[in-house]
């Protein structure tokens, strides 16, 4: 950019082009491999969607800023700026690195125990569906398992739940009751799979922190009988795919 901005030597140019070619390539290939890696199977069709959204926003935006401070201040003093936001970007990549967002972190990880359902007359489409998850604290660790919970909260928002909250027993201080709801029993259940390696940490902290005092499954029971009463599906809910 220094080069196309204040030489006038065409040698000189082309070779600069054909490096910045070279570069912008390198650069492609790299971006799109960490979108790819960055997400897991379950997600990676719309994480590849937003990221391609975004890249070509900023194209966009970037050359709409680009073209206007070039109004202003002419070629050579914007191609001089925009050599130095690169310059910064290479150095903020010494600090955020690709590299960061490798795929066995969104690898899939068996978080969760398979729910105990009696009977085989579930529709998978009955909803919605309420998760009561019992935490049971000790005192001197409450202040910790609460700043966690936030982080646990977008964990389970992440993986499809809704109207997430965590409350405290009046009766039993030292009892945490984790609700969150889903859509329907299906989505609950491919929650069950959207669990990725990258949160084993904060659930094993949880874990240590915390007594499980158990989960209840509770499924909107007037979706439930008029689901029975026109003879309800029991088949599984598609599994998901990257």
């Amino acid at each position: 950019m220094l080069m196309l901005g204040h030489v006038r030597s065409e040698p000189l140019l082309y070779l600069a082009m054909l490096a910045t070619g070279v570069a912008w390539i390198s650069i492609m290939s790299s971006l799109n491999v960490a979108a790819a890696s960055a997400a897991p199977g379950w997600v990676h069709a719309r994480a590849l969607g937003f990221y391609l959204l975004v890249f070509q926003g900023g194209l966009a935006l970037g050359s709409l800023a680009w073209g206007s401070l070039a109004g202003q201040l002419g070629s050579p003093g914007t191609l001089t700026i925009a050599a130095a936001g690169v310059a910064l970007g290479a150095l903020g990549a010494v600090r955020w690195r690709l590299g960061d967002a490798r795929r066995e972190a969104v690898a899939s990880w068996a978080a969760w125990p398979e729910p105990v359902v009696l009977g085989t007359d579930l529709d998978h489409h009955a909803g919605p569906v309420l998760i009561v998850r019992r935490h049971r604290v000790a005192a001197a660790r409450r202040a910790e398992f609460l700043a966690l919970s936030r982080e646990l909260e977008n964990l389970r928002r992440r993986d499809g739940a809704s109207d997430w909250s965590i409350y405290e027993d009046l009766a039993d201080p030292d009892l945490f009751v984790e609700t969150f709801a889903l859509g329907s029993w299906s989505e609950h259940l491919r929650q069950h799979g959207r669990a990725v390696v990258a949160d084993q940490a904060l659930l094993t902290k949880l874990a240590a922190l915390s007594e499980d005092a158990g989960v209840v499954h509770l499924v909107d029971a007037r979706a439930l009988a008029a689901a029975r009463a026109r003879g309800a599906s029991i088949d599984p809910p598609h599994a998901e795919h990257p």
